[in-house]
């Protein structure tokens, strides 16, 4: 299943891949020269809640993505950057 995100005019994905319990996190390439870390991922009410930070580096990649494995992911998923970005769930790909 794969994700649109929009967030402050820029366009993000999430793709997610249930059977193997992973996601991709990409920010596009408005943001080249970023690169993303996970800072920390908690499971809460029933929802996977990971904390992210971007950062600029000058990274080469044009890109900028993360690919994130977990033991166990639950439906409703929250990805929030430290710089307060909340990545939300859009269900339809053009």
């Amino acid at each position: 299943m794969s994700l649109m995100i929009y967030t402050h005019f820029k366009i993000k994905y999430i793709l997610t891949l249930p059977t193997l319990n992973a996601l991709s996190l990409r920010k596009g390439e408005e943001l080249k020269g970023n690169s993303i870390e996970v800072l920390d991922v908690n499971e809460r009410n029933g929802r996977t809640e990971i904390e992210v930070k971007s950062y600029y580096d000058q990274s080469t990649e044009k890109n900028p993505w993360i690919g994130i494995a977990l033991n166990r992911i639950q439906d409703e998923i929250i990805i929030t950057d430290t710089d307060g970005t909340v990545y939300k769930k859009v269900t339809n790909i053009d």
